[in-house]
């Protein structure tokens, strides 16, 4: 059986299974906490690599055996043990090249997103990128996995699943809203699904005091916590469609409204038939469909918020489950770890 001695000095190596000729090869570890793993005689790829610290000298690899077979795949490894003996780090990032070429190697579709999740990766997610990878033959799961890996580290807060219209400001101004919506939730964990509504003061940008605001956990009137402020007072858990409202003044100087439904935490949230009234009085507008009944949330921008790239959240209508009428606003969490339906 053929054999690649990785920690020389100290009586350690690496065996061979199998064939090396054009069949999957696999590397188990004699030295406590270093992994290689082969993939055929193609492409080889360095997953994880360490040391242990009751045994630090099995970081030391120095001058791998050469494989017949592995002409391909040699120099990617023998760059990757040069590069954590010296320096410790991992090795160099994976491109599209590398995920392209274990695809076509055979490497099985969980494997290459482990590798993704565990090696630093510099892809190329333009539109051009994507075309040339789906023209490779990767799959859906995998493109999705290396977009979010390409994507900026966030900066900001968390991310959330949302839905946020801009209200007119001259049918509020001066009166009492009452907003509520009815939610149904499957598996929400670490976070809930519940309505929002902002209501800015005069001024520009970011300079407008905040003259009230809710969104179902905070909540804050002429910039002062009110009652229910710290409770979340959205849907949790698995729950049956529920009412869920609040009610907020709209100043007399209000410049600008946001208001709409977020969602926090893992799991599916479904909305559905919201409702606005002014001062007890129904309130309608073309501009928005609060039935969801439309191909498109109408009148609300729905994504993922929290910072720039996020991926976590997928926000849109469902027409498998509604509470009023054949549609609803599904919002699902899709990042890392995500069971998705």
């Amino acid at each position: 059986m053929p054999k690649i001695h990785v920690c020389q000095g100290l009586g350690n190596e690496f065996s061979w299974k199998g064939s090396l000729v054009g069949k999957t090869v696999r590397a188990w570890r004699e030295c406590p906490h270093i992994r290689i793993e082969i993939w055929g005689t193609r492409f080889g790829v360095f997953l994880n690599m360490g040391h242990s610290p009751t045994r630090p000298d099995c970081s030391k690899f120095q001058n791998p055996t050469t494989i017949s077979g592995m002409k391909r795949a040699l120099p990617i490894l023998l760059l990757a043990l040069t590069a954590f003996a010296q320096t410790g780090n991992r090795p160099k990032p994976l491109t599209n090249a590398d995920v392209i070429e274990m695809s076509r190697a055979g490497v099985p579709e969980s494997t290459i997103i482990l590798a993704i999740q565990n090696t630093p990766v510099k892809f190329d997610v333009s539109a051009e990128g994507i075309l040339a990878l789906h023209a490779g033959g990767i799959t859906e799961p995998v493109v999705n996995q290396m977009i979010r890996a390409a994507a900026p580290k966030k900066q900001g807060g968390p991310s959330f699943g949302v839905a946020t219209g801009t209200f007119p400001v001259k049918d509020a101004a001066g009166k009492t809203v009452h907003f509520s919506a009815w939610i149904k939730t499957e598996n929400v964990r670490n976070g809930y699904a519940g309505l929002w509504w902002r209501v800015d003061g005069p001024g520009e940008g970011n300079n407008r005091p905040q003259l009230a605001f809710d969104n179902s956990m905070t909540r804050y009137i002429d910039g002062k916590p009110d009652t229910g402020d710290g409770t979340v007072r959205g849907a949790t858990g698995t729950t049956p469609w529920t009412l869920y409202q609040f009610e907020l003044p709209v100043g007399k100087t209000a410049s600008n409204i946001n208001f709409g439904v977020l969602f926090v935490g893992t799991g599916t949230a479904w909305v559905d038939s919201m409702k606005v009234e002014l001062d007890g009085e129904p309130y309608s507008n073309p501009q928005f469909d609060f039935d969801f009944e439309s191909p498109k949330a109408k009148g609300f921008y729905t994504g993922c918020g929290g910072y720039v790239g996020c991926t976590d959240y997928k926000v849109g209508i469902d027409d498998t489950t509604s509470y009023y009428g054949h549609q609803s606003l599904k919002m699902q969490f899709v990042g890392d770890g995500a069971t998705q339906k």
